[in-house]
């Protein structure tokens, strides 16, 4: 099983330098978790596997093409604390905490 990229700009604490994750760097977080969409949403605390679902479609290009024509996706955009609970899962470590603050 070949490991897709996730940009290190995603690993960072929520701030100006955090970039939101695509859809893609959803799904490989998934796979890195060994997590289903409906673990996921167990483990987040949210209700079901549809939102991870709308999560790990997020494509920021295709959004803002949809926006631009008036049209409406199913995609979400996953919020940084789930993000950073998947990624510490992972074994990403807490990417919430500043590291240059806890020097």
């Amino acid at each position: 099983m070949e490991l897709e990229t996730i940009r290190p700009e995603t690993l960072v604490p929520f701030g100006d330098d955090w970039a939101q994750p695509t859809g893609a760097e959803v799904r490989e977080m998934l796979k890195r978790c060994e997590l289903t969409g409906s673990e996921a949403a167990a483990l987040v605390g949210i209700s079901d596997g549809r939102t991870v679902r709308k999560w790990a479609a997020f494509d920021p290009v295709e959004v803002e093409k949809a926006k631009q024509e008036g049209r409406k996706t199913n995609m979400q955009r996953i919020p940084f604390a789930a993000w950073a609970i998947l990624a510490e899962c992972a074994g990403f470590g807490c990417i919430w905490k500043n590291k240059e603050l806890t020097k």
